[in-house]
């Protein structure tokens, strides 16, 4: 180039503000690279993007990792994200601690697979109250026409009614009657397609594992996709507390293509502190030797002590209840900001008396048509059972009647396992009660 080129050059590409292809090679050093990148800038800027600032950027050109929950937007971190687009084909396994993404991720997984796949896709949990929560999500997605959201035993009856198999049994039977109706007609060759591409399991420590392996074989590793996602500290169902079988052996071929999300992102630090505390003993002397027990890692923010209340009776904890939901509700605004979780259907019947009296609005998933019912567009409370909560969060949770046993329960600790699931259902402020005097509410005296 001639002098008069250079400067023509120059003109259009300053040195400064010019990086060349061979000052990228993976031979130059990053902290030269660095400063080059830097001094192209010819503008100094006042203020760091904060992690919160580069969120809100990421929710708007990627939708897609967004979770809207009324007054509430979730947004994945990076390492949920990387996670979500990098899931393969084939079975793959994520065993994620309480509050950790793993249903958001199923969510991405859903978005992405209805995108990229021409067939249709499965969604499978345990839990109905979990089952519409999910249906809700997708549907604000638009995905319903090409995303079914089912609970366990409702597929298998949909199953073997949409092959023209019969079954005859009563109502309180029926839905294990539907699963072995159909496990016996895949296992004889006689259904060979569920009629999906790809399924997503959502809460799998809840599955007995012939549920697991019926869903193996339909979704066999090499020409379907199959994700499971779990966390053995919340199997809270007696079958799932004994879980002695590993994945390979109800046929999940995941060796390899596990992975692991240590961090709870959902709880404030002090909620998951006093949640975990309050159940590590019990854990540690249940540990899974097929599947290792992952200690949650605090993500979230410092947030409030939970608060204890021991009550004088149950009346008392009814009024104490409604009390603390309507000082939350001054707080947020929203009555479906708040839920109530309790171990029975009769241990809300006075706080139900009580919040019809004062007007607060509720809802309750005690039956089936409840939890088909629930929705988090309603502006309401919600009163679950702690079963009924899993899968599913709230800003403010009161967990009432703590300390009850159930009866035939000879060892009081068992009680432990869905406490912990209570618990961390609360992503702002957590209320504990109980009026009963037993071992539990004696080492619930121990956070007080």
């Amino acid at each position: 180039l001639t002098g008069n080129d250079e400067n023509a050059v120059e003109k259009i590409f300053p040195s400064a503000q010019t990086i060349c292809q061979d000052e990228m090679t993976q031979s130059v050093l990053p902290e030269i690279f660095r400063q080059k990148i830097a001094g192209m800038f010819t503008t100094g800027f006042r203020t760091q993007v904060t992690p919160r600032m580069r969120d809100i950027l990421r929710a708007h050109l990627f939708p897609e990792v967004t979770v809207k929950q009324n007054s509430q937007i979730k947004i994945m971190d990076i390492q949920q994200e990387i996670l979500a687009r990098n899931i393969g084909d084939g079975h793959r396994v994520i065993h994620g601690v309480a509050g950790s993404g793993k249903t958001m991720i199923l969510l991405f997984r859903c978005l992405y697979l209805a995108e990229t796949t021409p067939g249709k896709i499965l969604v499978l949990c345990y839990n109905i109250t979990l089952a519409s929560y999910l249906r809700e999500c997708i549907d604000v997605r638009g995905l319903t026409s090409r995303v079914t959201v089912s609970h366990f035993h409702s597929w298998c009856a949909s199953m073997i009614k949409r092959h023209g198999i019969q079954v005859t049994a009563d109502r309180k039977d029926y839905p294990e009657k539907c699963f072995s109706t159909l496990e016996e007609a895949v296992n004889s060759g006689k259904i060979t397609d569920a009629g999906y591409d790809a399924v997503l399991v959502d809460e799998g420590h809840d599955f007995d594992s012939r549920w697991l392996a019926l869903i193996a074989r339909l979704f066999d590793n090499a020409s379907r996709s199959l994700l499971l996602m779990y966390d053995d500290a919340q199997s809270i169902y007696r079958r799932e507390r004994a879980l002695n079988f590993s994945l390979a052996s109800v046929g999940i071929q995941a060796q390899g293509r596990t992975s692991v999300l240590p961090v709870n992102y959902r709880n404030p630090k002090r909620i998951l502190h006093f949640a975990y505390a309050f159940s590590r003993e019990y854990f540690e002397k249940h540990q899974n030797r097929e599947i290792p027990l992952v200690q949650p890692q605090a993500g979230g923010e410092e947030g409030t002590e939970p608060e204890i209340l021991h009550c004088a009776s149950e009346r008392d904890e009814a009024r104490q209840v409604a009390d603390w939901l309507e000082k939350c509700h001054a707080l947020c605004g929203h009555w479906s900001d708040m839920a109530v979780l309790c171990p029975t259907e009769h241990s809300a019947k006075q706080l139900q008396d009580v919040m019809t009296q004062r007007g607060m609005p509720f809802a309750t998933c005690f039956d089936r048509e409840g939890k088909k019912a629930y929705s988090r567009r309603k502006d309401v409370v919600h009163l679950l059972t702690y079963q009924s909560s899993k899968g599913l969060e709230f800003p403010y949770v009161a967990v009432i009647n703590a300390s009850f046993i159930p009866s035939g329960v000879a060892d009081e600790s068992e009680v432990i396992p869905v406490l912990y699931v209570a618990f961390t259902r609360a992503t702002r402020e957590l209320l504990v009660t109980c009026y009963r005097e037993n071992s539990i509410s004696r080492h619930l005296e121990d956070f007080a």
